[in-house]
C-alpha cells in the first residue's frame, strides 16, 4: 500500500461536492402541486435520487399518487412532468444549495492530481452549479447524466474517463455518497470513497464495502495514495 498513488479523482455532485437536496425537493414539489398532488417530504425526495432525473420525478409521482415509487408512467405524461420540473429547477437552482465544508480549500490542496465530476444530474445544471460556485475550475473533465449513453452505475462514464486522462483503474478513486458511486467504482475496479455526510446514511454506504468511508471532505488528503500539493 505504500506505493499506491493516486492519480485521478472522480468526484460525484450532489451529496458530495454540495448540499443540493432542499432546492431539488422544492423543485419536485412545485412539480407536483402543478399537477395537483400531495406533496412529498424530504426523505423520501432524498431516496428517489441518484438516477437521473426521470426517475426522480418518476419516483416521485408513484410516490406522491400511488404510495408507489416503481409505478409506471405513461412517457407522454412523464415527459411533460419531467419539463415542467426543469422548469422549476432552473428557477430555484441555487435558493439553498451550498457547497459543503472545506471543499475549495480540499480541491485546491489537491491541485496536481487529474480531477473529474461525473454526475447522474442532467450536465447543464451539473455545470451551472459547479460554476457558480467557482468550482468547474478544478476539474479537467466534467460529465453529467446525459454526457454518455449510460450513467452511474455503469462503469462506462469512469473508464470514459481515466481513458482520457491516461490513468490505470488501480492509480484512480470514486469519490460519492451513493450506492450508484461506489457500485461504478467497485464495476470499473478503481478504488472506491464514500462520503457519510452525504444523502445515504453511515449504515448503508457500510453493506456496500468502499474501500474508504469518511466524514468530512477534508479527509481525503490523508487517504492512502493521495499526496497534497505543497
Amino acid at each position: 500500500m505504500n506505493s499506491l498513488k493516486i492519480k485521478a479523482i472522480l468526484f460525484d455532485l450532489d451529496g458530495t461536492l454540495v448540499d443540493s437536496i432542499r432546492d431539488i425537493a422544492t423543485s419536485i414539489n412545485l412539480t407536483l402541486r402543478y399537477y395537483g398532488y400531495k406533496p412529498i417530504n424530504l426523505n423520501q425526495c432524498t431516496r428517489h435520487i441518484g438516477d437521473g432525473i426521470n426517475k426522480s420525478v418518476s419516483r416521485a409521482f408513484g410516490e406522491s399518487v400511488h404510495n408507489d415509487e416503481y409505478y409506471s408512467w405513461d412517457n407522454e405524461f412523464l415527459s411533460r412532468a419531467v419539463k415542467k420540473y426543469k422548469e422549476y429547477y432552473s428557477e430555484h437552482l441555487f435558493d439553498t444549495t451550498t457547497p459543503y465544508p472545506m471543499i475549495k480549500e480540499t480541491l485546491s490542496d489537491l491541485n496536481g492530481i487529474s480531477m473529474a465530476v461525473i454526475s447522474n444530474k442532467a450536465y447543464n445544471y451539473t455545470f451551472e452549479i459547479l460554476k457558480h460556485f467557482n468550482l468547474h475550475k478544478y476539474f479537467n473533465i466534467i460529465l453529467g447524466g446525459d454526457s454518455l449513453e449510460v450513467k452511474k452505475p455503469n462503469p462506462e462514464p469512469l473508464l470514459y474517463i481515466l481513458r482520457k486522462f491516461s490513468v490505470k483503474t488501480d492509480e484512480a478513486i470514486m469519490v460519492g455518497d451513493s450506492d450508484k458511486d461506489i457500485l461504478a467504482g467497485k464495476a470499473a475496479k478503481t478504488f472506491t470513497c464514500a462520503v457519510t455526510y452525504g444523502m445515504r446514511s453511515e449504515d448503508e454506504l457500510k453493506k456496500l464495502n468502499p474501500d474508504y468511508l469518511i466524514y468530512s471532505f477534508r479527509e481525503l488528503l490523508i487517504l492512502p495514495g493521495i499526496k497534497r500539493e505543497t
